[in-house]
């Protein structure tokens, strides 16, 4: 996948991440798209990963899009997508990996439900 563009794989991702890619592509034109589709991809408990299904996309660790995607702006967008984040830089993730990800992860999708739902009933 090429710097900061999804034209090699957007044909191959849910039209979800495609949405949501474009738009944060739109506010944020530096990012880095490092991961999208990965056939045969395995969780580390070894079933099957979103990327397999072309479900989650993950782009290099930017300080300000961590700060949008956790802001009310950024919940929202993920809301109107039904995608969930997790930030692999920050301590408690570093299990994990060292990139930002975007996916229909079900755990991270709930999170990101819940906040979106606080977020669109507060007057």
């Amino acid at each position: 996948m090429g710097k900061g563009t999804l034209k090699n794989v957007k044909e191959n991702l849910h039209k979800d991440i495609t949405g949501f890619a474009d738009e944060l592509q739109t506010r944020f034109p530096d990012v880095v798209f490092t991961s999208g589709l990965r056939v045969g991809a395995k969780t580390k408990k070894g079933g099957a990963s979103r990327h397999s299904h072309g479900e989650a996309l993950d782009f290099r660790i930017d300080p300000k899009i961590g700060y949008f995607l956790e802001s009310d702006e950024g919940v929202q967008l993920l809301h109107k997508y039904q995608l969930g984040f997790l930030d692999e830089s920050k301590a408690e993730n570093k299990g994990w990996g060292n990139a930002m990800h975007v996916g229909k992860d079900s755990k991270l999708l709930d999170i990101s439900n819940m906040r979106g739902k606080e977020i669109v009933s507060t007057p």
